[in-house]
């Protein structure tokens, strides 16, 4: 990924880099940092997540049933930690499905929807 729209994709301020660079692109780390909704703001809410959380990382898992076809659910939980559900629906339809906890993360922008997963959407609750 470039880091930014300026010369040379931000990688170098000489007039010709040795290696071919892509032309500039409105996808870059300068953009996707300026936006919540982006893919790597997103990415690195989830890595905090998982670096803050033991049940995440090495914790049992128990999968959840009596969901829709289209979503997937499981519980993580290490021993002195606090268990940890994750919800994702793979689909691009809304899903009815009842959930409580605390919203750590979710995979779509936006406050998510009590009692219902949106298209595509995964939620990580305590």
């Amino acid at each position: 990924m470039q880091w930014n729209a300026g010369p040379n994709a931000g990688f170098s301020t000489a007039g010709e880099t040795w290696l071919p660079v892509q032309p500039s692109s409105i996808i870059n780390v300068e953009s996707e940092l300026a936006d919540p909704g982006s893919h790597l703001v997103l990415y690195r809410r989830l890595l905090s997540i998982r670096r803050a959380e033991p049940s995440l990382r090495a914790g049992d898992i128990a999968l959840t049933e009596g969901l829709p076809p289209s979503c997937l659910g499981y519980t993580r939980h290490a021993p002195g930690s606090r268990p940890l559900t994750v919800l994702l629906n793979l689909s691009g339809e809304p899903v009815e499905l009842a959930w409580t906890g605390q919203v750590l993360a979710s995979s779509v922008p936006g406050k998510p929807m009590l009692g219902r997963l949106r298209a595509w959407e995964g939620l990580i609750l305590a």
